[in-house]
Formats: C-alpha cells, sequence, structure tokens
C-alpha cells in the first residue's frame, strides 16, 4: 500500500546508487523511490579520547568502515598513526578498539559512516512553531539554520528543531527563534533514520522480553502481519502487544490466542533519546 515499505510492490523496486531499501514502514509518500528507499549519508561519529583500549556509544543506525578511525580516513586531523578496529553492533553501537597499543588514545577521534537519512520538507507556516508526524528521525537542532538547511532560501531565519517520541511515534517541530510569528521560506531540513531492529525470536510463553543495549519506544502494533520484519510466518495473522517493561526490556505479548509462538519475531523500534 502506498506509504509502507517493503510490501511486495517496494520488494521488486531496485533502489538507486546512494539509496538502500527502507527496513520497516514508512509514512513519508511520494515516488515510489521516496517509499521504498532510504537515502544514504555520511555522517561522522564523534568518539572522543578514551583511557580504556576500547570505547562505545550508541549512534544513529550507521555502517562504518573497520579502519574508520586510521590516520587518512578519520575525520579528526591529529597526525599520530594510531591504528584503530570500528565494530557496530545491529543495535547500531559504534566501538573503536586500539590495534597498535594495548592502552587509550589522546585524540579527539571522529569517524565519517554512513547513514541512512531523509529530507523532511517542513514548508512554511503562519505560527512560531510547525510539527509534522514523521517515521522515526533524528534531525539536529540547528538543521533549519542557514548554511544548515537543505533549501536554499538566503533569508537569516534561525529555528530551533525538536524531536518528539511517545509511544513508538515520532514528531519533529521548528520553532522560529528570531522572530515570534512564523516564516515564509519553504523550509526543508535534513534528518536521519533513527530506528533499530529488535530480534525477539520466538516464544516458549505467551509473553517474551528481550534486553536492548539503548532504550527503545515501540509502537504497540509492531509485531503483527505486514509490519515485523521477520520472513519467516510472514502470512500468518498472529497479533501481539508490543511495550517497554519497567526494567526496560522490549516485550511481546501474544493476543490472537493463549499459545506461544514459532516465527523468529523480528520488529522495528524508535530509539528513546
Amino acid at each position: 500500500s502506498a506509504g509502507q515499505c517493503c510490501d511486495l510492490a517496494c520488494s521488486r523496486f531496485t533502489c538507486p546508487a546512494n539509496y538502500a531499501l527502507k527496513a520497516g514502514s514508512s509514512k513519508i509518500s511520494g515516488s515510489t523511490r521516496d517509499m521504498c528507499c532510504d537515502q544514504i549519508r555520511d555522517w561522522d561519529v564523534h568518539i572522543g579520547r578514551s583511557d580504556a583500549n576500547t570505547k562505545c556509544l550508541d549512534a544513529p543506525l550507521v555502517t562504518c568502515s573497520s579502519d574508520a578511525g586510521n590516520k587518512g580516513k578519520r575525520v579528526n586531523s591529529h597526525p599520530a598513526g594510531d591504528s584503530f578496529n570500528i565494530q557496530v553492533s545491529q543495535w547500531g553501537r559504534v566501538c573503536a578498539t586500539r590495534l597498535d597499543y594495548s592502552g587509550g588514545w589522546g585524540m579527539d577521534l571522529v569517524i565519517r559512516c554512513k547513514v541512512r537519512g531523509v529530507d523532511l520538507h517542513i514548508g512554511s507556516s503562519t505560527a512560531n512553531t510547525k510539527c509534522l508526524d514523521t517515521p522515526a528521525l533524528l534531525c539536529p537542532t540547528e538543521a533549519g539554520n542557514i548554511g544548515r538547511r537543505v533549501n536554499s532560501h538566503s533569508a537569516h531565519d534561525t529555528f530551533k528543531i525538536s524531536n518528539f517520541r511517545n509511544d513508538g511515534n515520532s514528531r519533529v517541530c521548528a520553532q522560529r527563534l528570531d522572530y515570534s510569528g512564523g516564516w515564509g521560506m519553504d523550509l526543508m531540513v535534513r534528518c536521519v533514520i533513527n530506528y533499530g531492529r529488535i530480534n525477539i525470536g520466538r516464544s516458549s510463553g505467551v509473553t517474551k522480553c528481550v534486553n536492548t543495549p539503548s532504550p527503545m519506544t515501540c509502537s504497540r502494533d509492531a509485531g503483527n502481519k505486514g509490519i515485523r520484519v521477520n520472513t519467516d510466518y510472514a502470512s500468518y495473522g498472529d497479533t501481539f502487544n508490543i511495550y517497554v517493561n519497567n526494567a526496560g526490556q522490549v516485550c511481546a505479548k501474544r493476543l490472537d490466542q493463549n499459545v506461544p509462538w514459532a516465527m523468529d519475531l523480528t520488529i522495528i523500534c524508535n530509539y528513546a533519546d
């Protein structure tokens, strides 16, 4: 259906260069490319200094070359010959391990990775703040300012871009800061996709919970047919209530029958922060 990715139409669609097939459903409407594909962009990950031999941090779902921290490839210009192994987990956790020495490093390490991104069309506004319901996006606070926004309007309007998430739903708001009214430009900002794949797997009971290394928010129906992303039992009508418990675990409770499930249940959730 229009606006939803990875249905039969999208599965047969070949994304152009610098795009990749979406991993879950999307509310972005438009051409087939926009419905089925995410644009791949550069994303700089600021790892910083470390006293330990390995340092990890959470990032949007990036892909990074294993040697992205080495001289000549890293973004920071430090001349030292420190060499690193960069690894990214399935949850989007980026880790740098120094290879040439058993200790840490003093440089302010920044590496360039790739991330799924979208240009979000906010448009003009008669009010001081305008909000849009969006897919799971992470938009920089200053993304609407001159030199950062996608649209080429020369005005020096300044904005605060805010990201809000609740129960797996996302909203992006633009607030004009230099003036108490609205704006006339056709504002467009550059954001990145900010979701993660959660593998809940098969169950021996009606409810199963799994730990995640980062806080997540999930749509209640993320495990249902046409929304979940596991490929086994894709046509089965198993329905679930997906929620995050008080311990921060992502949980699935089967609703259509009071029995366990056999599918390797895998869902898409948003990063909570």
